[in-house]
């Protein structure tokens, strides 16, 4: 199991890896308040919170528990200090294949 440990030493635990339904969430989540015309152009604009939304669907799929409790993680882990929460979100991206560096690995190791 991925673990981080916080500046205030609370263990929060991470899955190794997120399946193909923890992606589809994960995409869906940015989406879902997105309308599509026939021509594939968005009907009505994206509103501001969609990064938040997407965050919070990443850490609900990728974050098992902090500090030993499996209840609230979202909570807890949006309850933590400012670069803790960023140290957070950037482990669960990469886990989730989302961080710039996993992309730039990625995309060099498809063209090679």
């Amino acid at each position: 199991m991925n673990e981080h440990k916080t500046s205030d030493g609370v263990v929060i635990l991470f899955k190794e890896f997120i399946t193909g339904k923890d992606s589809r969430t994960i995409s869906r989540s940015m989406l879902k308040d997105v309308e599509f015309g026939v021509d594939g152009k968005p009907t009505k604009g994206f509103n501001g919170n969609l990064i938040d939304l997407q965050e919070d669907a990443l850490i609900s799929c990728v974050v098992t528990s902090v500090g030993g409790d499996t209840e609230g993680v979202l909570e807890k882990v949006l309850a933590l200090r400012s670069a803790d929460y960023d140290a957070v979100l950037e482990k669960a991206k990469a886990i989730a294949g989302l961080s710039e560096e996993k992309k730039t690995t990625s995309f060099a190791s498809a063209s090679a």
